[in-house]
Formats: C-alpha cells, sequence, structure tokens
C-alpha cells in the first residue's frame, strides 16, 4: 500500500511538472518545422496521467481483494 502512495506521488509531480514545462515552451518552434515544442512535450504530462490511470487500477484491484497474485496461483475449482 505505502508503494502505490510513493509512486502515485511521484507521477502526481510527474504531471504538475511536465504541465509546467508544457506551457513553459509554447514560444519555442521547432526549426526544421516551426511545430510549438509544447507539442512534443506534451508526451510527458499525457504519459504521467496514463501511468497515474494505471496505477489507480491496480490500487483499486489490490484494495478489493480481487490482485493477480491470487489468479496467478492457478487451481482448478
Amino acid at each position: 500500500m505505502i508503494g502505490y502512495i510513493v509512486i502515485i506521488a511521484f507521477l502526481l509531480l510527474g504531471v504538475w511538472y511536465g504541465f509546467r514545462q508544457t506551457l513553459f515552451n509554447t514560444r519555442q518552434f521547432s526549426a526544421a518545422m516551426r511545430l510549438p515544442m509544447s507539442v512534443p512535450y506534451a508526451a510527458l504530462p499525457v504519459g504521467f496521467v496514463l501511468m497515474l490511470l494505471v496505477t489507480l487500477e491496480e490500487l483499486l484491484t489490490f484494495l478489493a481483494g480481487t490482485g493477480k497474485a491470487e489468479e496467478a496461483e492457478g487451481g482448478t475449482e
């Protein structure tokens, strides 16, 4: 449980700083395509949000008691 809390805290920090970095680069453009650099930097907060969602799903599965460890035990009932 502590591990999930630490991971969620880290991912929330990643979302926050990734969002700030994306906004910071809105006025910078790439040299060749003149694409705003905020477009590639947006991968940071988007990726952290996706990882946060997966971690929250795993946490809810853990709290519900239907973890993958129980499924991995196998056994035929």
